[in-house]
């Protein structure tokens, strides 16, 4: 039952002719807006005396969690940049875990949080392996977070076939626009000789 979730499909699905996944890479930033900076100041006491236990354990109460994910994705994030992240998400039981994975499976393919999510999901996969297997609540949680990552990844493939087959046909469009250019000009080179032969001969 070990979830082999890909998290590091980017290495398997290289971006090619300069596109980008919608998927971001790991290391992107969320953009935390101003309105979330601003609730994030209430977890700066708890951040700053190194509670990121208490910290993550607060914005994921069910008020913040569900009617304002950026803020718990913000508190991520900041978790993530000092370094504390994988400390804060140890040492859960069942029922705290269900909960971060339900806060994953809800929030992971919104384009604004996955570089982030798919970070968190990847230090739980590497914390919680051993434990997989033993509660048929989590490994529901595990199944559902694996399906909705291998959706977006089709959904990734598929767009970029789409944009392949735009480079395809931009580039044929190119092609014929500097193959008639020069047609034109000598056109016009041609047609402006003859009037000047012709009102010379006048």
């Amino acid at each position: 039952l070990f979830l082999k979730i890909e998290l590091l499909y980017f290495e398997q699905y290289p971006v090619t002719n300069s596109h980008v996944l919608f998927f971001p890479t790991f290391k992107s930033d969320y953009l935390v807006s101003k309105p979330v900076r601003q609730h994030l100041k209430k977890y700066d006491k708890l951040l700053k005396s190194f509670e990121v236990s208490r910290a993550l354990d607060a914005v994921l109460q069910s008020n913040i969690r569900v009617k304002n994910p950026e803020v718990t994705i913000g508190v991520m994030q900041e978790l993530n940049r000092r370094g504390t992240l994988q400390n804060a998400l140890a040492g859960r039981d069942e029922k705290q875990l269900a909960v971060i994975l339900n806060f994953l499976n809800r929030n992971v393919v919104d384009p604004r949080f996955t570089a982030v999510l798919v970070n968190v999901a990847e230090i739980i996969i590497g914390i919680y392996s051993s434990v997989i297997g033993e509660s048929s609540v989590i490994d529901k949680q595990f199944m559902k977070l694996q399906e909705l990552i291998e959706r977006e990844i089709d959904y990734q493939e598929e767009l970029l076939g789409a944009l392949g087959m735009m480079d395809t046909l931009f580039a044929t469009m190119t092609t014929k626009k500097e193959a008639v250019v020069p047609r034109n000009q000598n056109c016009a080179l041609i047609t402006g000789a003859e009037q000047a032969k012709s009102m010379a001969i006048a």
